[in-house]
C-alpha cells in the first residue's frame, strides 16, 4: 500500500462523506445541482488517525469548471467560512488530496472541512459534493481492483471472500493471522474502526502470499479498500 501516516492530527486528513447518485450536469444553477444528491453524513464517525494518499485528477466539464470557479470566489469576497461538522470526516478511513485542473487543490481535513483551492467549501454544496463523489467512486474502483487480484479460490459466488477458508494460524507484522494453506493468502482481524469506500466497517486485513497486504474486508468478506 502507498499510504504514510500523518505526524500529528493537525496535518491529519480524513474522507468526509459518500454519495450515492451521480448527477447529470449542464449549465444548470449550483442550487438546482445540489438537490440530486443524498448525503449519508449522519453515519460517519470522527477518527483523527487516518492514513492518508494522493487520488487521481478530477477533470471537470468547461461548464463544471465555471460553477466551481463562481463558487469560490463567492466565497472569497464574502469572506464566509462554511462550519463542517466533525462527523463528516472518517467515512471510508481515507486521508488525502487531489487535483482538480482549473480550479486547484481539493483537500479535507481531519475536522472535516473540504477546501479547495485554498478556500473553505461547504460540504453541502454542489463543490463539496463534486469532491465527495470522486473521493467515493475512486475508493471505490481501488477496492474493485484489490478484489480481482485475489485467488477466484479465496471467494464466494458473489465474489466476497470466504473468511472461512482461513484456518491456519500463522503471524505477519508479529500479530496472528490466519492463513489459506492452499493459496498461502492470509487475513488478519483489522481494528482500527475505520469504515470502507461503501461505509462498512474494515474487519479483516488480506494479505497475499508474499505476506504483503491486498485490500480490506468486512464482516462479510466484501473488499471495501485496497
Amino acid at each position: 500500500m502507498n499510504f504514510k501516516k500523518l505526524a500529528s492530527k493537525s496535518i491529519a486528513l480524513a474522507l468526509i462523506g459518500i454519495i450515492v447518485s451521480t448527477p447529470i450536469f449542464n449549465c444548470a444553477s449550483a442550487m438546482d445541482i445540489e438537490e440530486s444528491y443524498i448525503n449519508l453524513e449522519e453515519y460517519i464517525e470522527y477518527d483523527e488517525n487516518l492514513e492518508s494518499e494522493t487520488l487521481p485528477d478530477l477533470i471537470l466539464s468547461d461548464d463544471e469548471i465555471i460553477i466551481v470557479n463562481n463558487y469560490l470566489d463567492e466565497q472569497r469576497n464574502s469572506g464566509a467560512k462554511s462550519r463542517q461538522p466533525r462527523s463528516v470526516a472518517a467515512l471510508a478511513g481515507w486521508a488525502g488530496s487531489f487535483f482538480i485542473p482549473g480550479v486547484g487543490t481539493a483537500v479535507v481535513t481531519a475536522a472535516g472541512v473540504i477546501t479547495v483551492a485554498g478556500v473553505t467549501v461547504a460540504a453541502a454544496s454542489w463543490t463539496g459534493q463534486k469532491v465527495k463523489d470522486w473521493i467515493y467512486q475512486s475508493k471505490k474502483n481501488e477496492a474493485e481492483k484489490a478484489k480481482r487480484e485475489i485467488p477466484s479460490s479465496l471467494k464466494k459466488k458473489n465474489g466476497d471472500v470466504d473468511t472461512g477458508l482461513f484456518t491456519d494460524r500463522t503471524k505477519i507484522n508479529n500479530k496472528t493471522a490466519l492463513k489459506n494453506r492452499k493459496t498461502g493468502w492470509s487475513i488478519q482481524k483489522d481494528t482500527s474502526g475505520h469504515r470502507g469506500y461503501d461505509a462498512s466497517v474494515k474487519t479483516w486485513k488480506i494479505f497475499n502470499k508474499k505476506g504483503i497486504r491486498s485490500g480490506s474486508l468486512n464482516s462479510n468478506g466484501k473488499v471495501v479498500d485496497k
